[in-house]
């Protein structure tokens, strides 16, 4: 009977271990998953390939605007907090390119910067954050 018992608790036993040796590798490649994502969602925004000398004198408007943008692209969207900062950086970035240019030159790098982001939720963040700055109009940097 003894036997039995100890047989029965190391077929138990082994069970367990494979039951967490699951669990790790799906935690393992849940990890693997986000850091891929975060990954590919840098890549999508290459800020190297934008013409800032296009700019004239208003290149570091544009640089500021573009690198709110990324800061867009790489933000933790758990966080609320952190997604409205990024909106409002956004949207004092783009309002001081707007004042160095114009509003539909602003327009124009816009569009063509959100046709390079490839995540929605940054792509939403910027459209929100350009219709912050309508309203309020004015640099603030």
């Amino acid at each position: 009977m003894k036997h039995y018992l100890v047989a029965l608790g190391l077929a138990l036993a082994l069970t367990g271990c494979d039951d967490a040796n699951k669990a790790i590798d799906q935690a393992q490649q849940a990890a693997n998953d986000a850091v891929d994502s975060l990954q590919q969602r840098v890549d999508d925004l290459d800020l190297s390939q934008l013409n800032f000398e296009q700019f004239g004198e208003a290149t570091d408007k544009a640089k500021e605007f573009a690198a709110s943008v990324e800061e867009a692209v790489n933000a933790d969207y758990s966080k609320p907090e952190v997604v409205t900062q990024v909106e409002d950086h956004i949207a004092a970035t783009y309002n001081c390119l707007v004042d160095a240019t114009s509003e539909s030159t602003a327009e124009k790098w816009v569009n063509g910067i959100l046709e390079t982001i490839g995540t929605q939720e940054a792509q939403t963040v910027v459209e929100k954050a350009i219709e912050k700055a309508k309203d309020a109009q004015e640099c603030v940097m």
